[in-house]
């Protein structure tokens, strides 16, 4: 006999992926040793997994391969709870964990978070085109808070802080209301893939 249990709240946690190492192989991610995501590519971000809350190994392998992880890392997922792991450089291969969404919202604003990914990157700016800064002399896996404004259409300038000469648009990103939402900058500077942007919605 099956027994269905009605009204609980949904305590899942939920994690999504992003590969942000240039020139790394594709990957597959493992949680406990079982297969959760495979064959992702740079730049590229999965959609969120759901996991119950608790203590998980995360291992990461070069896709079609389980012989040696290229990163181990314990990560602690908490109830109810959404994430963004992201696959850097800090050293060796490292997850980066970054809590998403964990803000009251309302429909009248939308809200936006800016991460520098590019390990080579200067510190870096978000800019409106007209010199409105957003964020400021954003390093290297600094977490920024949620940075709340009017829903809309938007072009964003990103620049470097001080002498460096870094100047990219990003343009036309809808931005709705009572939506989260991260730019992510990856890539190398001056190097080879070009420093680019990945714009995503951050799930509640």
């Amino acid at each position: 006999m099956t027994y269905i249990r009605l009204n609980t709240p949904d305590v899942n946690s939920s994690i999504r992926i992003l590969h942000a190492v240039p020139n790394a192989p594709n990957i597959d991610v493992y949680a406990n040793g079982s297969l959760i995501l495979s064959d992702l590519s740079f730049s590229s971000i999965s959609n969120y997994l759901n996991l119950s809350p608790g203590t998980y190994e995360l291992q990461v392998y070069r896709s079609g391969f389980y012989d040696t992880p290229l990163a181990t890392q314990s990560v602690q997922l908490a109830p109810s709870a959404n994430y963004t792991i992201s696959v850097v450089t800090l050293g060796g291969l490292f997850l980066f964990k970054l809590r998403d969404a964990s803000i009251a919202t309302s429909t009248e604003y939308t809200y936006l978070r800016f991460m520098n990914l590019s390990q080579s990157a200067p510190l870096l700016n978000l800019d409106l085109p007209n010199g409105n800064e957003l964020f400021t002399a954003v390093e290297y896996l600094e977490t920024t808070g949620y940075y709340t404004t009017s829903p809309g259409i938007y072009n964003f300038r990103v620049e470097s802080t001080g002498g460096t000469a870094l100047n990219k648009n990003i343009k036309n990103l809808t931005l709705e209301g009572g939506k989260l939402y991260t730019i992510y900058i990856l890539g190398i500077f001056n190097g080879n893939p070009p420093l680019g942007y990945l714009f995503v919605e951050d799930e509640r």
